[in-house]
């Protein structure tokens, strides 16, 4: 029969705590993914948005045509000007083309992605968003566009101007609150982990504590 040791204990709990607390973290940061990445969709008046789209951060559709560009996150803005079929075998594809008025762009959106769902953009909306640009020809109906945009907010943003009801919905890691609500969940994970392992090592002080007293005690 085995005798289970007070060290060996010892190691059990610290590797239960260790995990415990590790199981927390992840459960911690998935959630404010969740919360983050989940669409948003809040009324801003044309004014407002335009403000954000007319930004120099954000490239045209015909800036982006640039083979030093391609195969690198981008964040690029167009108007929907074609609504493709969505792709639905595997892990499920929105597809949609966007244009500067010359120069179109096909848009692949993940909509599996953390369960996001679908955006369902309608033509004349316009989309401000970032993802990975691959460059080539693609056909859709009479229109042929430089390209396809992927990974469209996976660790970046999509934003949709829904220009008949005046609405923005976001999606993804934009503005000051979802940087804060990131932060935030990694302050805590981390904080926990830390007290995690201070608590382990407090208690293996203790045992090496009480071994050097029983020494003492021998010794006398």
């Amino acid at each position: 029969m085995k005798i289970e040791t007070k060290e060996s204990k010892g190691m059990k709990k610290s590797v239960a705590m260790k995990t415990f607390a590790l199981i927390i973290g992840i459960i911690i940061m998935l959630t404010a993914a969740y919360i983050i990445v989940s669409p948003t969709t809040y009324k801003i008046s044309p004014e407002n948005f335009d403000k954000i789209y007319n930004s120099e951060d954000f490239l045209t559709v015909t800036e982006a045509n640039n083979y030093t560009l391609n195969n690198k996150i981008i964040s690029v803005k167009g108007e929907v000007i074609y609504i493709a079929s969505p792709d639905l075998s595997g892990v499920r594809h929105e597809r949609f083309v966007i244009s500067d008025g010359n120069t179109s762009l096909v848009v692949i959106y993940n909509i599996d992605f953390l369960g996001r769902g679908f955006l369902n953009p309608e033509i004349g909306d316009r989309v401000i968003l970032v993802g990975e640009l691959i460059l080539g020809d693609q056909h859709y109906g009479n229109i042929t566009a430089i390209g396809i945009i992927h990974k469209v907010a996976e660790g970046g943003f999509l934003l949709l101007y829904r220009h008949k009801t005046e609405e923005l919905t976001e999606v993804g890691v934009y503005g000051t609150i979802d940087m804060i609500i990131l932060s935030l969940a990694s302050i805590i994970s981390i904080a926990i982990n830390f007290y995690t392992w201070y608590l382990s090592k407090k208690h293996r002080w203790h045992e090496i504590d009480l071994s050097q007293r029983r020494k003492r005690k021998k010794k006398r």
